[in-house]
C-alpha cells in the first residue's frame, strides 16, 4: 500500500476542513514549495495586488510559528516519553517490530 502511493520513509499531512490529508514527503518540499500553496490559497480567497501580499506575509509568519510549535512540541513529548502514548494503539497495524 505505502508503494502504491509512493511513501517510502516520511509523510507530510495537511488538514483541509474535517479531513486530513496524507502524501508523500517531495524532496524539494522547502520554503518555495509552502509559498507556492499560500499563494494558491490566497488567490482561491480573491486576494490580489497589496492585500496579497500582506496576506502572504501574514500566512509566512504564521507557517514558521507553526512549524516552530510543533518542533518544540515533538521534541519535548520525544524527552518525556514513558512508553504509555497510544501510537501503537493507533498504528499497531503497520508498524515494524
Amino acid at each position: 500500500m505505502f508503494e502504491q502511493a509512493g511513501i517510502q520513509d516520511e509523510v507530510e499531512f495537511s488538514i483541509k476542513g474535517s479531513h486530513i490529508i496524507i502524501r508523500p514527503v517531495r524532496e524539494q518540499a522547502g520554503n518555495d514549495y509552502y509559498a507556492d500553496l499560500i499563494l494558491a490559497d490566497l488567490i482561491q480567497e480573491g486576494y490580489v495586488g497589496s492585500e496579497l501580499l500582506s496576506k502572504f506575509r501574514e500566512k509566512q509568519q504564521a507557517l514558521k510559528a507553526a512549524v516552530k510549535t510543533m518542533i518544540s512540541e515533538s521534541q519535548d513529548a520525544a524527552r518525556h516519553f514513558e512508553g504509555s502514548d497510544r501510537t501503537e494503539a493507533i498504528f499497531g497495524d503497520v508498524m515494524e517490530d
